[in-house]
């Protein structure tokens, strides 16, 4: 059984001293210390979340609060991927996979992953500094040029997208067999298959879920590596052209884009933005 509430600092300290006879020596920066209790494992992080594991844990974790229920489904070894990208004008798709162990899971939830589009950039950073290292990842890159080369063959960004999941997907597959594996649903589970050659298929054990970056937390932890990623992309291409490249694909965008042609020219647009968005055909009034 595993229980997990969240208390103050003060709580913390208070069961320090109640668990002190307890306490395991363990080598983990992120402990604030673990304690066995009566077959009772509380792991109690310097975040204030508090797990228990063991039996007849209810009365134990209800001396020093209110337990909370977790909000993931998937807590066990796992596969999950997201992408970033898909939404904005500027910049490539960047699709990573991620692989979780059973005993980083709860670690890593108490970092405070979640879903990319939620966190500021500074805090992606905080946080894809640490993942990159600890987690095992598979992660693909779509460059604008090659983005458009594949749509002007036919292809649209859902079948796109389905490509990208699925390799990175099989590149941690292939290395760790009989994992669930989880994708956050962007299409049904029919269409995403249809979007892949047969040859291409080598599984279909993916688990579809819609929001899955609140129920498996590797699809979270894919998010931040991949918005990480993404973000230093966007960086190298104003680095190199020494003009903004805003994200979104609002009129902020066209107007980016507007200076962008006019210095560097409408065709060279086809390196830095995918121009089938209506961002290319308002622009193109004006040339």
């Amino acid at each position: 059984m595993h229980l997990k509430q969240i208390v103050n600092q003060e709580t913390l300290k208070k069961m320090f001293d109640y668990y002190q006879e307890n306490i395991i020596k363990i080598n983990n920066p992120n402990l604030f210390f673990q304690a066995r209790q009566d077959g009772i494992i509380i792991n109690a992080y310097k975040t204030g979340t508090v797990t228990y594991d063991g039996e007849y844990l209810e009365d134990e974790a209800l001396m020093w609060g209110e337990i909370i229920e977790d909000k993931y489904l998937y807590l066990d070894n796992q596969i999950g991927s997201d992408e970033v990208g898909t939404g904005d004008y500027f910049g490539p798709i960047v699709v990573v996979a991620s692989y979780l162990k059973k005993e980083q899971v709860e670690e890593l939830i108490t970092l405070g992953i979640k879903d990319s589009k939620k966190l500021n950039d500074s805090k992606i950073l905080e946080l894809a500094l640490l993942l990159i290292k600890k987690v095992k990842y598979s992660l693909l890159t779509c460059e604008p040029k090659k983005y458009n080369e594949m749509v002007s063959k036919g292809l649209n960004m859902n079948s796109i997208k389905a490509k990208l999941h699925y390799r990175a997907l099989n590149n941690l597959y292939a290395k760790y067999p009989n994992v669930p594996i989880i994708i956050d649903e962007f299409v049904n589970e029919k269409a995403f298959y249809n979007y892949l050659d047969k040859s291409e298929i080598t599984f279909q054990n993916i688990n579809f879920h819609q929001k899955g970056e609140s129920i498996a937390p590797s699809i979270a932890v894919s998010s931040i590596i991949a918005r990480f990623h993404f973000l230093n992309k966007i960086k190298e291409m104003e680095n190199k052209y020494k003009l903004p490249f805003p994200l979104g694909a609002n009129m902020v965008v066209d107007v980016a884009a507007q200076l962008f042609a006019k210095q560097y020219s409408f065709n060279e647009l086809n390196q830095v933005a995918k121009v089938s968005f209506a961002n290319t055909k308002r622009l193109s009034i004006l040339f």
